[in-house]
């Protein structure tokens, strides 16, 4: 029977020996939680004696439990290197069928953040399974893909404009001798430009000009501009009144809203780019004080198509997308999952872990919010393994092993001297 309990002790010894083998072997590998083998004690199937004199029967392995303590984090400088410090694991699609539903496969959890494109546009780990999602681009659920562009181009149809104009201006009356000319400086006061897009996305230079028409007088108290916009040379036709008013203080008293221009046509040899209907707003900023013209911002609301220029992620786990049009675009989140008890995942391999009843189901959440750990681009979650703690247990278990063998080879010489006396 002693034969037996050391050669248990033996097994044991072998089993935390593979344990702390495979925690040293993936000391360097990213995302990697170490795991610690938990042993029972044997006794006797029946105790006639009672329990107070129970025989020990040996040791067994009860199981392994991954430790999930946060590993040192390492910058890599990878926009698509995730590492989540805090709770949380990242969910990727196995290649496993779902018991439930073998058209769907088992979400796998790991700490593991190296992500790339794969060559069908989809965010993948290491070994090509695929990053979940909450997405606004996907070809399946839960997943994003990206794509070479994003979005068509969209035509501009309102230019913002904050301006002071010069209260100290000649006024200039409109009369038939004297029409605004865009080639004539003396028929305007003030112009600026701004670069425009027609709905195939190709660029149009607007010019926007001013001229003051009125001073204020006892009985009209205001001072008043007339507006002109052209696109390429050709003059907008407003549909309303195009006149500015501004009080003896310098405010704009009208129009209350956007300036807005009946549709212009634009030349296209193909003819198939759509007329520009245009609106100036300008704001509540727009002023006549004697400062001078200044121009303070000029916007407008229309952009080319747009390829993906550069990809990030930030604490929340939003993927951007920075566009050459100088757009950007939140593609999707990157969620996290956690567990009430991490300790009752299932270890599938390649630091992949499982969700069972032990572990209850994930709860998934955004990043840095709620009690979930945040997430940090550009860097990776190194192992948690402290070699020199795994050295020190390997040591230990290598003398555990010893003193079994040990035990058994004094079972046998006791044996054999009891053999040699009889």
């Amino acid at each position: 029977m002693s034969f037996r309990i050391s050669l248990t002790g033996m097994n044991a010894a072998l089993a935390e020996l593979g344990v702390r083998s495979n925690n040293i072997a993936n000391s360097s590998t990213m995302g990697f939680k170490k795991s610690t083998a938990h042993f029972a004690s044997l006794v006797a199937d029946s105790v006639a004696d009672g329990p107070t004199n129970a025989t020990g029967r040996g040791a067994i392995l009860q199981g392994n439990t991954a430790n999930f303590s946060q590993g040192g984090l390492t910058t890599t400088g990878n926009a698509l290197d995730l590492a989540l410090e805090g709770d949380g694991f990242f969910i990727v699609q196995t290649s496993a069928a779902s018991p439930a539903d073998p058209k769907r496969f088992l979400d796998g959890y790991t700490r593991n953040g190296s992500f790339r494109v794969d060559a069908d546009g989809y965010l993948v780990d290491t070994s090509g399974r695929r990053l979940k999602t909450d997405a606004n681009t996907t070809s399946e659920q839960g997943l994003v893909r990206i794509p070479n562009s994003v979005g068509l181009p969209r035509a501009s149809s309102n230019i913002g404009l904050d301006v002071n104009l010069p209260s100290d201006a000649t006024v200039k009356p409109i009369t038939a001798t004297t029409p605004f000319d865009p080639a004539d400086p003396t028929s305007f006061n003030q112009s600026t430009s701004v670069q425009l897009y027609d709905s195939l996305g190709r660029t149009h230079t607007a010019g926007l000009y001013f001229r003051k028409t009125a001073l204020a007088t006892p009985d009209a108290p205001t001072n008043k501009w007339e507006t002109y916009v052209l696109v390429d040379g050709k003059q907008l036709e407003p549909q309303q009144s195009s006149a500015l008013s501004f009080d003896t203080a310098g405010r704009l008293q009208s129009p209350l809203g956007p300036l807005k221009f009946k549709p212009l046509a634009l030349d296209n040899a193909a003819g198939k780019v759509d007329p520009l209907v245009l609106s100036l707003d300008l704001g509540k900023g727009t002023s006549q004080f004697s400062t001078g013209y200044s121009v303070r911002g000029v916007t407008q609301d229309g952009y080319g198509p747009g390829l993906i220029q550069q990809l990030s992620v930030d604490n929340a786990g939003v993927l951007k997308l920075a566009l050459t049009n100088g757009r950007s675009v939140d593609l999707a989140t990157i969620r996290t999952a956690r567990f009430r008890n991490p300790a009752g995942l299932k270890p599938d391999g390649d630091g992949i872990f499982l969700a069972t009843n032990d572990s209850g189901k994930p709860e998934v959440g955004v990043a840095g919010q709620g009690g979930f750990g945040a997430m940090q681009s550009g860097a990776l979650e190194r192992s948690n393994v402290e070699l020199t703690d795994e050295l020190i247990a390997l040591v230990a278990t290598q003398r555990n092993f010893s003193a079994n063998a040990k035990a058994i080879q004094t079972m046998s010489d006791m044996e054999k001297n009891l053999a040699d006396q009889a």
